[in-house]
């Protein structure tokens, strides 16, 4: 979880707290990256409910393959229609150093995930 000095924490929690504060821009903006995010987000928690019901982690890693393939569409989609100049100024390079973090961070969380979901249904 981002931490309350965290910018885009505090952007985003400015925008909660006063949504007609910030320009229409703006607004545009976080309510761009807030689609994208969070479908990116169902698509990794997937993976858990998908560990929940089925005990093949073939499926389970096939089904991370096919989950990561469709974010990597909707990561080159948000890119597309964010522009070249916003993600440049968001985070300093283009669309194939986006892809990269992008898969750097998605791979190895899905994996946490599921690996977190296994052990807890064990346990418990």
């Amino acid at each position: 979880m981002p931490t309350e000095r965290s910018y885009s924490w505090q952007e985003l929690r400015h925008w909660a707290l006063n949504p007609g504060a910030l320009s229409e821009e703006e607004q545009l903006n976080l309510k761009l990256n807030l689609k994208y995010t969070v479908t990116i987000m169902v698509l990794m928690f997937s993976g858990a409910l998908l560990r929940l019901l089925s005990l093949s982690l073939l499926v389970v890693a096939a089904w991370g393959m096919a989950s990561w393939a469709i974010s990597m569409l909707l990561v080159i989609h948000y890119v597309r229609e964010k522009g070249t100049e916003g993600i440049a100024a968001e985070y300093g390079f283009g669309l194939r150093g986006v892809l990269a973090l992008h898969s750097f961070l998605y791979l190895p969380s899905y994996a946490f995930i599921v690996f977190m979901t296994g052990v807890l249904t064990n346990v418990l």
